[in-house]
């Protein structure tokens, strides 16, 4: 239970597809990028950020990515957790090289997991952050002079013993809203910050019930792979 695969679906080369930026309980940040949608979605072989000394990227153990534009500069950056409760930030330089920005935010939480998007509607970026043991903070952000500030956080009960949060507009309704995988492999929905049950199939799962289940410690994410206008379910 303690390995796992971080997706993080990305536009990275800004080709019109889809390529995936994975972290891993080693720490570092995989690139896969996407070649397109045949009788699946296919990616090419994995290759490594570096960073500007030439040295691969590791935050340590358990890499978390996800990419935000957290300095309005119209480029997204890398943002990612790591097992002592740290979100570092990673700027683009050139190819696969990351100008490392440091830690943006220490949240004491263990295996930190953050997911950025505005989550409260005030048109500023927040950050979830979900942890090993269930716990999950907003961080509802603030617009600084050079870039969203994550201070104040609101802490969320989500009743799981692992929990990896993700913003995203599933439903496409103009509106975020806050979704988590879960230690048990589900997906679970939340309204106003309150656990609101799961994601549930047209089928029954081994465990006897509809939620869609992705073997242990799911990690969602929404993107539309195959560029029909609607979001797809991608599940480390």
């Amino acid at each position: 239970y303690i390995k796992r695969a971080y997706p993080c679906p990305t536009d990275f080369n800004g080709d019109g597809k889809m390529d995936l930026i994975c972290g891993s309980a080693d720490g570092k940040l995989y690139y896969f990028e996407g070649t397109g949608m045949k009788s699946n979605y296919e990616l090419d072989v994995a290759t490594m950020f570096t960073d500007m000394d030439g040295n691969q990227i590791s935050v340590g153990a358990y890499s978390s990515p996800t990419t935000a534009d957290i300095d309005n500069d119209g480029v997204d950056e890398i943002i990612t957790g790591d097992e002592n409760g740290s979100i570092h930030c990673f700027k683009r330089s050139d190819g696969m090289v990351l100008d490392d920005q440091g830690i943006i935010l220490e949240t004491g939480l263990t295996d930190a997991m953050p997911s950025i998007g505005d989550l409260n509607g005030d048109g500023v970026l927040d950050m979830a952050v979900g942890s090993r043991n269930g716990e999950m903070r907003i961080y509802y952000g603030d617009m600084g002079e050079y870039s969203v500030l994550f201070n104040a956080y609101e802490t969320v009960d989500t009743g799981q013993s692992w929990c990896s949060p993700c913003i995203a507009d599933a439903d496409g309704d103009g509106v975020n809203e806050l979704y988590a995988g879960t230690f048990e492999g589900y997906i679970a929905k939340f309204e106003n910050n309150v656990f609101n049950g799961y994601i549930e199939g047209n089928e029954s799962n081994y465990k006897g019930n509809n939620n869609l289940k992705f073997g242990a410690n799911s990690v969602p994410r929404f993107y539309d792979i195959d560029g029909d206008g609607n979001k797809d379910l991608v599940v480390g």
